[in-house]
């Protein structure tokens, strides 16, 4: 078994390529190719590699900029605890450019900007479809995207070093225990009806995938291993794209997979695996996704970056509500349109059936579990040395939206 990293992931983009319009065709196998959970920190799969999930995921909708309907309180929302007024929108408003893999953890994203609450900041927010972090990483450096998001990626803090001027700005996503998230451990289905697999520690021996090896996607798996008493020299570990995972499962070729929604409820659905555990089972606390923003956006546009984290946070206390806290369970409905809008999985019937993540409705941005995810990478030697959080992380973004909304209490 190969525990070295590869050093092209089969998920990662051959080259860095600059937005440019994308005919119908190349935004439905982008978008198809993009829809992970990256609670599971994995890479995005390569272009022409096409999920066995036709069926339940349609090609999505051309992003939009202009919200369906406006907002125009700035926390008008119950358990929201205002600061101060909502100052007047920006005039001329600001274009902000939005790295987006149509994804379900960039559910805020979609949120704010269908309910009008960028356009209460008076920004212009344009989605800019990507395949994923390590995509987006050149993007944000050169200044064609403004904002990005994915999941703990070595490519960040390798950036980190080079000095390139990305900060990491607020969690998008937590695996927490009350909200275990859409990344789980895959066990093919006969192997539990026989018997085979009846706990963890059944793994041992057995054919697992992960998108892709010495990330945290792997990190996860390990932690789910130990549980059994194993380790990754026990298994035989494969990097595969989550969309091929399904047809690997299915036909016998692995036994095992880490997988990400919407394949974990497809798989659940169809017999072909059974889940055994999730994320926030072996990684209680565990950042999936951060939110990172570019320099020259930083730079020349300070109030304009400010007023994006502070609509984006407002969006995250609506779905908080309706998947955290349970105060707004008809939410659930509200994001599922959304999504379908947004994003490549159109089905209804999938979405009460996927794990949803946690989030921090106060926008925290663990440094500590980031230094322990950065542990692992460095183990892996993924990555050639730690970066102190100072160097990548700006909390500004988020203190200035808790000033503008107030503190949500918890």
């Amino acid at each position: 078994m190969s525990r070295r990293a590869e050093s092209k992931s089969a998920w990662l983009p051959g080259e860095h390529r600059a937005p440019r319009a994308v005919g119908s065709r190349a935004r439905i196998v982008l978008l198809l190719l993009s829809w992970v959970w990256l609670t599971a920190c994995g890479a995005p799969a390569p272009a022409g590699s096409v999920p066995a999930t036709t069926a339940e995921i349609a090609p999505p909708a051309a992003p939009t900029s202009a919200p369906a309907a406006l907002v125009t309180a700035a926390a008008s929302a119950p358990g929201a605890q205002v600061a101060q007024p909502a100052p007047p929108p920006l005039s001329p408003t600001v274009k902000v450019r939005v790295g987006v893999t149509g994804i379900a953890p960039e559910a805020a994203i979609y949120q704010a900007l269908e309910q009008g609450y960028f356009q209460d900041e008076g920004l212009d927010v344009e989605l800019v479809p990507v395949r994923g972090i390590t995509e987006q990483v050149g993007l944000l450096a050169t200044g064609q995207l403004d904002f990005g998001n994915g999941g703990i990626d070595p490519g960040l803090f390798n950036a980190a070093q080079r000095d390139i001027g990305l900060k990491l700005v607020t969690a998008m996503v937590l695996s927490t225990e009350q909200n275990p998230g859409g990344a789980a451990l895959l066990v093919r289905k006969d192997l539990v009806d026989s018997g085979q697999y009846q706990g963890l520690d059944d793994l041992k021996g057995l054919t697992i995938a992960v998108s892709a090896l010495g990330t945290t996607s792997q990190s996860y798996l390990e932690r789910a291993l130990a549980q059994g008493g194993l380790t990754a020299d026990d298994v035989n570990l494969v990097a595969m794209a989550f969309p091929d995972m399904l047809t690997a499962l299915g036909n016998k070729a692995i036994d095992a997979a880490w997988g990400v929604e919407p394949f974990v409820a497809i798989a659940n659905s169809r017999g072909i695996a059974q889940t055994m555990t999730k994320a926030g089972d072996v990684f209680p606390g565990a950042i999936g996704v951060v939110m990172v923003i570019g320099p020259q956006f930083a730079a020349e546009q300070p109030e304009a970056a400010r007023r994006y984290v502070t609509a984006y946070l407002r969006a995250v206390r609506d779905y908080y509500r309706a998947f955290v806290s349970n105060e707004n369970p008809a939410g659930r409905e509200q994001f599922t349109q959304v999504l379908m809008k947004h994003t490549p999985v159109k089905d209804p019937a999938l979405y009460p059936l996927m794990g949803w993540p946690g989030v921090d409705p106060n926008g925290g941005l663990d440094e500590g579990m980031l230094d322990e995810m950065q542990d692992y990478l460095l183990r892996k030697g993924t990555i050639r040395e730690k970066t102190a959080s100072e160097r990548i992380v700006d909390h500004s973004y988020v203190a200035y939206a808790l000033e503008r909304l107030g503190r949500y209490p918890q």
